[in-house]
C-alpha cells in the first residue's frame, strides 16, 4: 500500500532567500562547469544564518568559494551542505529522537518516539517505554509534528556569518559542478571536383547536472583542466568567423564568451554557432599502410587534407572533435560520404581526415627477398598499385621502420620523412597498374 507523509511543521525564519543575479557558466570538456553568480544578502548584525538554494545536485561542495563585495564583509563561520532531505528515510533520519505517529490501519493512528531505523524496521519507544521493532512496509502513513524542526525541500548551501552591519550585500558564489560538457562538431560539404570543401563548427552544449539555467553568459574553454595538464591546450576555432563569439585568452586556454545571454534547461544539448560557410582548399589522396617486415593487400584509405593556414582562409586553432563529411548527388541532395575525428590541430598545420576504403583502388606488398648477415639485413619490396576507377589518383604509400636503416635503391621518388616512416609517392591514371621496387638495409 503506497505511504503517505504529511509534515506538519512551522520553521524557524533565521535564513534568507537568495536568489541569483548576474549568472555566469564556463563550461569545459571534462563534464564539468564553473558556475558564477551574484547574489544579495540582507544580513542582520552579530551572527545570522542564510542559505543559497537553486544549485545543482552534481555540485562539488569543496570548490564552493563565496565572497562577500565591498568593505565591511562579514566573517564566514560556517557552511553545510544538504541535499536530498525530503525523501521518506531522509524525514526519517532527521526525526530521530522526536514524536512521531504512524498507522498500521486506516483505523488506528500511534504514536512514539523515533530512535532509528534499521534493515527496513523502525524502532519506536512507546509511551509506555517499551521499544518495538515494526517492519516499515507495515506502515501505511507517517505524520511528522515538530515545530522546531527545520526542513530543506532541495539541495541547499547553509552559511552561518558574523555581520558588522545590517545592511543588504552582494556576495559572489563560485562552484564547480558535473554535468555540464562541450564538444566541436564539423561539418564539411565537399565540392563536385572534391577540391573544395565549405566548413561549418558547432559547439554542442550538454547540461546534465540536474538543474537548469537561465538567462546565461556562457563561456566554452577547449581542454581539460585537470592536475596533469594536456600536452597541447587548444583554442576554440571560430573567434575570427563569428562576431557573436569573443576570445580571451586566460592563463594559458583560451575562453570564447557568447556575446548574449542564453537558456541552459536541464537535461537538454544546445548547438551554438561558432562559424559557418569557410571555404576551404583540400587535398584527395588514396593511402596505403604497412609497415617494414609485412606483407599486406587492401584496398587504400581516402584521405582528405586541409591546411591550416590564412592563405586557406583557415589559420585559426582547431579543437579536438568529430567532423562529418557531406556530398551532394545529381539531384543537389546531400548525402553523408563519411566521419572522422579531428585531432587537436593549431596553426599552419594539416587536418587529416580518413573517410574509409576506396571501392575500386587497392594495393599489394610482398616481400621478394629477405638476407640477413651478422651485421644487416636486406629486404627487397615490391608494391602494386591498381586503380580502376575512371579518375586519376594521387596514392601515397606509408611505411613503418625501426631501428637504424637506409633505402638501398628504388624506381619511384621516395622520403624518409623519419626513421620510423617512409613516404611514396605516386600517382595513378584510370585504369592504371604500376609496380615500384625498392629494397632497405636496417642495421643490426
Amino acid at each position: 500500500m503506497k505511504k503517505i507523509f504529511s509534515i506538519s511543521i512551522i520553521i524557524i525564519l533565521l535564513i534568507t532567500f537568495l536568489p541569483a543575479e548576474d549568472l555566469n557558466v564556463t563550461v569545459y570538456n571534462n563534464n564539468i562547469g564553473l558556475v558564477s553568480e551574484v547574489r544579495k544578502v540582507d544580513l542582520d548584525k552579530g551572527r545570522f544564518k542564510f542559505q543559497i538554494k537553486n544549485i545543482p545536485p552534481g555540485i562539488k561542495v569543496n570548490t564552493v568559494f563565496l565572497n562577500f563585495l565591498g568593505s565591511k564583509k562579514p566573517d564566514i563561520l560556517e557552511m553545510n551542505y544538504n541535499y536530498d532531505l525530503t525523501s521518506p528515510q531522509n524525514l526519517l533520519d532527521q526525526f530521530k529522537g522526536k514524536k512521531i505517529f504512524y498507522r498500521l490501519s486506516a483505523e488506528t493512528k500511534k504514536q512514539g518516539l523515533l530512535i532509528g531505523t534499521s534493515q527496513g524496521k523502525l524502532m519506536i519507544r512507546s509511551n509506555g517505554g517499551n521499544i518495538k521493532m515494526i517492519p516499515i512496509k507495515k506502515i501505511i502513513s507517517f505524520e511528522f509534528d515538530d515545530p522546531s524542526q527545520e526542513i530543506k525541500q532541495e539541495p541547499t548551501l547553509s552559511y552561518l556569518v558574523k555581520s558588522y552591519t545590517g545592511k543588504t550585500k552582494k556576495a559572489e558564489v563560485n562552484y564547480i559542478t558535473k554535468g555540464l560538457d562541450w564538444s566541436a562538431e564539423y561539418n564539411l560539404i565537399l565540392a563536385e571536383d572534391d577540391t573544395t570543401c565549405e566548413i561549418s563548427g558547432w559547439g554542442t552544449v550538454k547540461n546534465n547536472s540536474g538543474m537548469g539555467f537561465h538567462n546565461v553568459d556562457l563561456s566554452l574553454i577547449a581542454g581539460k583542466i585537470e592536475k596533469k595538464q594536456p600536452r597541447r591546450r587548444m583554442a576554440l576555432v571560430a573567434a575570427q568567423k563569428n562576431a557573436e563569439v569573443k576570445q580571451e585568452k586566460i592563463f594559458n586556454y583560451h575562453q570564447y564568451k557568447i556575446q548574449r545571454t542564453l537558456n541552459l534547461p536541464d537535461d537538454s544539448k544546445k548547438q551554438l554557432a561558432l562559424f559557418n560557410n569557410v571555404k576551404a582548399k583540400i587535398e584527395k589522396k588514396y593511402v596505403f599502410k604497412t609497415s617494414a617486415y609485412s606483407e599486406d593487400e587492401s584496398n587504400l584509405d581516402i584521405n582528405l587534407g586541409i591546411k591550416n593556414n590564412k592563405k586557406n582562409n583557415l589559420g585559426i586553432p582547431f579543437p579536438a572533435g568529430q567532423a562529418r563529411l557531406y556530398k551532394k548527388d545529381s539531384n543537389g541532395k546531400l548525402k553523408i560520404i563519411g566521419r572522422d575525428k579531428i585531432s587537436h590541430t593549431g596553426k599552419q598545420e594539416k587536418l587529416n581526415l580518413t573517410l574509409g576504403k576506396a571501392f575500386d583502388i587497392r594495393g599489394e606488398k610482398v616481400i621478394l627477398e629477405k638476407n640477413k648477415r651478422e651485421e644487416q639485413t636486406t629486404v627487397e619490396v615490391k608494391f602494386t598499385m591498381v586503380n580502376d576507377s575512371k579518375e586519376s589518383a594521387s596514392i601515397e604509400i606509408r611505411e613503418m621502420h625501426h631501428g637504424d636503416w637506409y633505402v638501398k635503391n628504388s624506381n619511384q621518388e621516395y622520403h624518409k620523412k623519419s626513421n620510423s616512416l617512409l613516404l611514396i609517392p605516386l600517382t595513378l591514371g584510370a585504369n592504371q597498374t604500376k609496380e615500384i621496387k625498392y629494397s632497405f638495409v636496417r642495421e643490426h
